[in-house]
Formats: C-alpha cells, sequence, structure tokens
C-alpha cells in the first residue's frame, strides 16, 4: 500500500508536466502562426498597398502557405524558408485571362480547353514575388519566368507555324494541340476528353498532333493503311499488311471448337464481315477502322478479335451496343466506323458477326 501511495503523486506530476509541455507547445505553435499572418500582410500592403486579413495554412517543404482575400479574389501567400522571399497569387486570375485572350486572338477559331500557370514556390498555381507585378503590358515576361501548360483543338490548323510555338522555350510553354478535319470530328472528340481517349483511335481524322513536353516540339504522326475495304493504323516501323484468314479456325481460337456441326453452320451464317489476321510479330498496338456501311446489320453486331500477347492467346468481343454507350480507347463507333484496338502481340485477327 505504501508503494501505491507513492507512485500515484508520481503519475500525478508527470501527467501535469505533459499537459503543461503541450499547452505551452500549442502556445508557441500560435504564435508563430500569428508572426507569419502579421508578416503575409504587411507584404501584400507593401507591394499592392491594399490591407488585408491572412490565416495561416501550413507549412510544407520549406514554404510556409496561407490564405486571404481581397474584395471578390481569394488568393494564397507563401513564405520560401530556405530564402526568405514572399510569393503570392494575387494576380492569378490576371495573367491567366490575358494569356487566354492572347491565345484566342491567336488561334480564333480554335477550343481552348486548358491553361494552367504554375512557379516558383508551388506547382498549385502561378505565385508572383514583390518585384513581380503584372500591368496588363509585361505577359512575356511574366511567362518567361512561370511555367505554362495549354491544350487547344482546332480545325485546318497549322499550330507549328504559330508564334506560341516559335516561342515555346522563350515563354516556357508546354500543352498539346490537335487539329481535325472537320468541327464535327473535333467535337466528338472534345466529348470523351474526360475519358482521356487514345488519340490514334482518331488517327484518320486528325491532321496535325503536337505535344510540347520538357524535351521540345513533338509532331506525333500516324501510320495509316489501307486494305481490304478498311483502314488500320499501328506504331512502328515494320510493314503489316492485313490479310483474309480462315474464319472457322477463328472462331475456335475466339470461341472454341463446336459441340454440333449445326453450331458450325450457324458460325459460318453469323458472319457479317471476312476474317482477318494482321502479319508481323512483336507488333504494337493496331487500331481497325472498318466501315459501319460494309456489314448488313449496322444496329446489332459483335467485333470478335484473338491475339498472342507475350506468347499467351487473348481475345475479346464488343458488342455493338457497348461501343455505342461506352466509346473507348479500346473500341467506339464514330463517324460511320467501327473502331476499335487490337492489343500488342502477334497474329491479332478479328472478324465481325451478327449479336447473338
Amino acid at each position: 500500500m505504501k508503494k501505491v501511495k507513492l507512485v500515484l503523486p508520481v503519475v500525478t506530476a508527470l501527467a501535469l508536466g505533459f499537459t503543461g509541455y503541450r499547452l505551452y507547445d500549442q502556445k508557441m505553435q500560435k504564435d508563430t502562426e500569428h508572426k507569419y499572418e502579421t508578416a503575409a500582410a504587411e507584404y501584400i500592403s507593401d507591394k499592392y498597398g491594399f490591407s488585408v486579413d491572412t490565416e495561416y495554412q501550413n507549412e510544407h517543404d520549406d514554404c510556409i502557405a496561407l490564405y486571404s482575400g481581397y474584395e471578390d479574389r481569394d488568393f494564397l501567400i507563401y513564405k520560401d524558408t530556405t530564402t526568405g522571399k514572399w510569393y503570392d497569387s494575387y494576380q492569378y486570375r490576371d495573367v491567366k485571362n490575358a494569356l487566354e485572350e492572347r491565345l484566342n486572338s491567336e488561334f480564333p477559331d480554335c477550343t481552348i480547353k486548358d491553361i494552367f500557370m504554375y512557379g516558383n514556390v508551388t506547382s498549385f498555381c502561378l505565385t508572383l514575388d514583390k518585384d513581380s507585378i503584372f500591368d496588363g503590358d509585361n505577359l512575356d515576361e511574366i511567362m518567361a519566368n512561370a511555367s505554362t501548360y495549354v491544350s487547344i483543338y482546332g480545325t485546318d490548323t497549322d499550330f507549328l507555324s504559330s508564334p506560341l510555338l516559335s516561342q515555346h522555350e522563350k515563354w516556357n510553354v508546354k500543352g498539346k494541340f490537335i487539329s481535325f478535319d472537320s468541327t464535327e470530328h473535333m467535337e466528338e472528340y472534345l466529348k470523351m476528353l474526360s475519358n482521356e481517349p487514345d488519340n490514334t483511335m482518331f488517327a484518320p481524322y486528325i491532321q496535325q498532333d503536337v505535344t510540347i513536353d520538357k524535351d521540345g516540339i513533338h509532331s506525333n504522326s500516324y501510320n495509316i493503311n489501307e486494305g481490304n475495304g478498311f483502314k488500320y493504323c499501328y506504331q512502328g516501323e515494320q510493314d503489316i499488311s492485313a490479310n483474309e484468314c480462315d474464319a472457322e479456325e477463328l472462331f475456335t481460337k475466339v470461341y472454341g471448337t463446336p459441340a454440333f456441326e449445326s453450331d458450325r453452320a450457324k458460325r459460318a451464317e453469323s458472319l457479317l464481315s471476312k476474317a482477318y489476321t494482321f502479319s508481323g510479330k512483336d507488333n504494337g498496338d493496331i487500331y481497325v477502322y472498318y466501315p459501319l456501311s460494309d456489314i448488313e446489320d449496322t444496329n446489332d453486331f459483335t467485333v470478335a478479335w484473338y491475339a498472342l500477347v507475350n506468347g499467351l492467346p487473348e481475345h475479346n468481343e464488343y458488342t455493338s451496343e457497348y461501343m455505342r454507350e461506352y466509346p473507348n480507347s479500346a473500341c467506339m463507333i464514330f463517324d460511320d466506323n467501327i473502331i476499335f484496338k487490337l492489343p500488342a502481340g502477334e497474329s491479332q485477327s478479328f472478324f465481325i458477326q451478327a449479336a447473338s
């Protein structure tokens, strides 16, 4: 019992000491946050000449972040703890609007989908230091000290000869630029943007596909071939041809050996196209653009394919209902074409049949 009496005061003292330390630590944190809030407000007042309230947010990767607002605009203030310099995003909207105006002027008939500017202490948005103020006429100077990403889509547009691309290094611009052969095709592509479409699915309708990344400008070309009444596209320099193949053999690879002879006859009757296979080994993905008008039943059909992928047989099928309802980077119906992708490998083959 005496030992218990001795232990209890010790435990109580330790608990009180820990509580006191925690309260002290919280007070120190509050004092630090208040110091940064005061300094941030002074920075904004010195730079822009108006007063704001600031709210400490967090500290991450040698950067103090604070939130503020003025009139109808919310913005962020940052302090780089390694250099001691302050930055803010107050003028991000103004700079972005000026860039958008320039792009609309340079590409008047195009659709601008993305404009994102960032730099200095964060990749979240564009921030400017105390000595950098956008005055409406110094957009080039602001862009040269920031990073910019844009995506622009048009028709009959030569992006490669545009001032934006010719000066992309000076303005530190990266992005994606695609020109289509018609507004209709461009608009259908844009409807699928949220699904991140594979551009090769649209290759026959693309006139120019340009990307700018850290390594410079890349003009992406598509190896489109035509044979047996349909188009197909693949990457690489190898010569790949489409050839007719034995439909019954391909049926068996996809669906297995028929149990009855009558089933074999039904398979033959269900064909809406001939069976085709592609030459070559170690092929990349092959994209097929098959005319919808070349099959009898354009409303209810199935594309079946087979391929050896890494030496192993794979097969699948896409129904017309699925392709119409869920167009994606593997299959879709577009501009009166049945478009589908055969996976990389060899012995890539397909046929189209009436839906069962």
